[in-house]
């Protein structure tokens, strides 16, 4: 007698359905965690925070996702009304500052060996996130104007405005709405971000993102 055909269970059609939704979101939840991860370096954003400042992250050059694709990062500091500087993580080795200029501030003038001009500052870049920042300060006068440019493997970074303040609310974003001048004040704080290599991994990404 030919061999009886075994019988397939019925199929559950909720249970289908359930396997089919628990699939998507499972591969929603991994393309979310791979976006956040390898994706970061690719997405510029800017952030105006209240009385510190704007924050930006800028777009790194192709071939670049961490500190070893990075040949040479080098900062443009143009001239100043009146006063600016540029750090790259909290060293401060470029400003417009030029003490002993004129007679009446040579006496406690202290050269710190600040440069203008473009430069190459690689030997502070690190592994992970990189912060540079520029401050521009204004004196006496009520004219407020500077401004710097970013270079990395030779290519001119983008996603920043070429001069700064852009306008008077960035101005009024820093001292407040009841400071009518900027007289002796600070005028524009940028604080930009460069991630070389933090962004290659999702889980340590995922974590800081929930604040553990």
């Amino acid at each position: 007698m030919p061999a009886k055909a075994r019988r397939r269970p019925p199929v559950n059609s909720r249970s289908r359905v359930f396997a089919i939704a628990t699939a998507l979101a499972l591969g929603c939840l991994s393309g979310t965690v791979l976006t956040i991860g390898w994706g970061e370096n690719f997405r510029a954003r800017s952030l105006a925070v209240e009385g510190f400042g704007i924050f930006h992250r800028v777009s790194l050059p192709a071939g670049v996702s961490s500190r070893d694709d990075v040949r040479n990062f080098e900062v443009d500091l143009g001239g100043a009304d009146d006063f600016s500087r540029v750090s790259v993580n909290n060293y401060w080795p470029m400003s417009t500052e030029s003490p002993g200029s004129s007679a009446s501030d040579t006496q406690g003038a202290v050269h710190r060996n600040h440069e203008m001009g473009r430069h190459d500052k690689t030997i502070y870049l690190h592994p992970g996130r990189n912060f540079v920042v520029f401050e521009l300060e204004n004196g006496e006068a009520a004219y407020c104007s500077g401004g710097f440019r970013l270079f990395m493997n030779e290519e001119a970074m983008v996603g920043l405005p070429s001069t700064f303040p852009v306008n008077a609310d960035e101005i009024h974003a820093l001292l407040g709405k009841a400071n009518p001048t900027i007289a002796n004040a600070l005028c524009s704080r940028r604080i930009i971000e460069l991630d070389l290599g933090v962004g290659a991994e999702p889980g340590r990404r995922l974590l800081s993102l929930v604040g553990l």
